[in-house]
């Protein structure tokens, strides 16, 4: 997992916007399993147990911390609505996330879709106010 660590670090550092910074996230993400088949975390789990814990490691705790770290910064630059709860966002968040992976969202699209973009885009809007909202309309296209 050093590669995604040394990706994580990469974005964390940058200074680029916190929408920009969440946008490279998702567009990371999904660049990362899009050739992947639906059961390949499937069979990681089952046969692999020490690289699925790397991969479980990096997502609930470099991930997590990373993506509440921005969120909580968007609130301080008053992107984000201040009465949210980060750790709960995360959670939402990740869970949309596994079941495009898992291709329990919409199991018959693939994940170089546009719709997938859409809903990454959709996620960051939920959680925004409307200064938040005109930045996510402007940069919504980095989703790829």
């Amino acid at each position: 997992m050093l590669n995604k660590t040394t990706e994580k670090e990469k974005i964390y550092f940058t200074m680029y916007s916190i929408i920009d910074k969440i946008i490279m996230i998702y567009s990371f993400m999904l660049n990362q399993f899009k050739t992947c088949n639906p059961a390949f975390i499937y069979d990681i789990k089952k046969y692999y147990l020490n690289t699925f814990k790397l991969f479980d490691n990096f997502k609930n705790n470099e991930l997590k911390n990373l993506f509440i770290e921005l969120i909580k910064k968007g609130k301080e630059d008053k992107l984000f609505t201040s009465g949210i709860y980060e750790e709960i966002i995360f959670k939402i968040h990740l869970k949309k996330f596994n079941t495009i992976i898992d291709k329990e969202l919409l199991p018959k699209k693939d994940l170089f879709e546009p719709i997938f973009s859409k809903i990454m885009k959709y996620s960051i809007i939920n959680i925004s106010i409307i200064k938040g909202h005109k930045l996510i309309e402007e940069k919504s296209n980095k989703i790829k």
